[in-house]
């Protein structure tokens, strides 16, 4: 329809059309449409990311296995179940089959600031 008005400028401008108007129309409808990509770019990255939660959650699971098999595997070797404890720990530094949270040695457990 723009591109109509601009093609009968000359006759709309005749009766009574402003030509700022026209000029400013074409420049909302760019806008417009450059904010409806952005939104439909959102959408997909937004669909992404929850496809990737997904697949997360599968190699979790699958990282969980492959310890348990390991730890069943290398019961009887210490030195390899140790290794392998070691080399499954590269979040974090490695946690301790003792009670998480608990003040060491019985103490209080005191505000960080």
């Amino acid at each position: 329809m723009v591109e109509e008005a601009q093609q009968q400028k000359e006759l709309l401008v005749k009766h009574g059309l402003v030509e700022q108007v026209l000029e400013s129309l074409g420049q909302s409808l760019d806008q417009f449409d450059e904010t409806v990509e952005r939104g439909a770019e959102g959408r997909r990255v937004h669909i992404g990311a929850a496809d990737l939660e997904a697949v997360v959650g599968e190699v979790v699971q699958i990282v969980r296995l492959l310890d348990g098999l390991n730890r069943f595997r290398f019961a009887d070797q210490p030195d390899l179940l140790a290794a392998w404890g070691a080399a499954s720990n590269v979040v974090g530094p490695p946690v301790s089959g003792g009670n998480a949270g608990s003040p060491p040695h019985g103490g209080q457990i005191e505000p960080a600031a």
